[in-house]
């Protein structure tokens, strides 16, 4: 009986031990610890990353001024009138000035920016404005505008999250043993490795991306340049074309007019210094015109460049902020689950 009493005393002992050892909870001996951290990487949608489409509104010269000149000397009368107030509205040195040059000559100067020539076209603005006959030949110049259009939206071209199965494998409560705390441990960082390698590889692959992306639109910013500058050139020459074709009716009427004997060699050539002084305003008009053209063109290569390059900027920040996160939370992840192997066992942790 006594010994019995100390076996049914020590089996007592032994089950306590056991029942304090099972509320204590820990990983389970032998067992495969196994997690998924379930990496992931929100996308980066580089459709915003397009280059955008210049768009240019032409300018535009109205010349009807020097058209209804042109056509209105065939009264003689009238052509007197023009005369006149050429002579009262051009100084001495204005009308040697034009009178010495001509059609081609002031047009090949003032193509190459001749600055006396020029100053001549400002001078000649200022003395039809000074006199009631003469005003209505300065041209009015609507300049060119222009602006941005996105493309955004028109492809996609995407990096998409990890996309593995999750699984978990769940310690039941036994016996502490340290083999098994330091199983549950390292499968803990090597969830975490496995996690990390993920969204690393998901990031290079996102920058590669945007990068990507970047330097296959950006050549067709500037590839835009070509067919604007060509367009500005052709709507120049055609002007150009325009108002030689009024200069050469003028002329025709001015010969015509002193050929009838109906105004004299004076009026002639102060007519002829008109004429080609309408046409040198003209003509620097639409020089002026294309040249402010061309720099709107330059101004928003410039510009859809710098959008393009931030738009680049902007996506690249977002994608290290998100994998940034992401690693953060897969830091505390894993240092909660080492810390449920310690106090708890094998859990679910997500």
């Amino acid at each position: 009986m006594h010994n019995f009493r100390k076996i049914l005393f020590s089996a007592s002992i032994l089950g306590l031990l056991l029942a304090i050892a099972c509320t204590k909870l820990g990983p389970v001996p032998d067992f495969e610890y196994s997690y998924d951290f379930k990496p992931s990487l929100p996308e980066i949608d580089t459709t915003t990353l397009r280059s955008e489409t210049i768009n240019i509104v032409p300018g535009s010269i109205d010349v009807s001024g020097y058209s209804n000149f042109s056509s209105a000397i065939t009264n003689p009368a009238t052509a007197s009138n023009y005369a006149a107030a050429v002579n009262s509205a051009f100084t001495a040195g204005q009308q040697a000035f034009w009178n010495g040059q001509t059609q081609a000559s002031i047009l090949a100067l003032l193509q190459a920016g001749d600055a006396n020539a020029r100053a001549q076209v400002s001078a000649a603005i200022s003395s039809f404005q000074s006199n009631g006959t003469l005003t209505s030949l300065v041209p009015t110049v609507i300049p060119g505008s222009g602006n941005l259009i996105s493309n955004a939206g028109r492809i996609s071209s995407r990096v998409h999250p990890f996309g593995g199965n999750s699984f978990l494998k769940f310690a039941q409560f036994f016996l502490v043993q340290d083999q098994e705390l330091e199983d549950c441990r390292q499968a803990a960082i090597e969830a975490f490795n496995i996690a990390q390698t993920v969204i690393d590889d998901l990031l290079a692959q996102q920058l590669a991306n945007i990068q990507t992306q970047f330097n296959n639109q950006s050549p067709l910013t500037e590839a835009q340049r070509p067919a604007l500058e060509s367009a500005a050139q052709s709507r120049h020459n055609t002007r150009l074309t325009n108002y030689l074709a009024i200069y050469n009716t003028a002329d025709g009427n001015i010969a015509t007019l002193f050929g009838a004997g109906d105004i004299t060699i004076g009026e002639r050539d102060l007519l002829n210094i008109l004429n080609l002084a309408i046409y040198g305003v003209v003509v620097d008009a639409s020089i002026s015109l294309l040249s402010s053209e061309l720099s709107l063109i330059n101004t928003l290569i410039a510009q859809a460049t710098t959008n393009l390059t931030n738009t680049r900027d902007s996506l690249i920040a977002t994608s290290n902020t998100n994998y940034t996160n992401e690693q953060n939370r897969l830091i505390r992840l894993r240092d909660l689950t080492i810390s449920k192997c310690h106090n708890q066992g094998g859990t679910n942790v997500s």
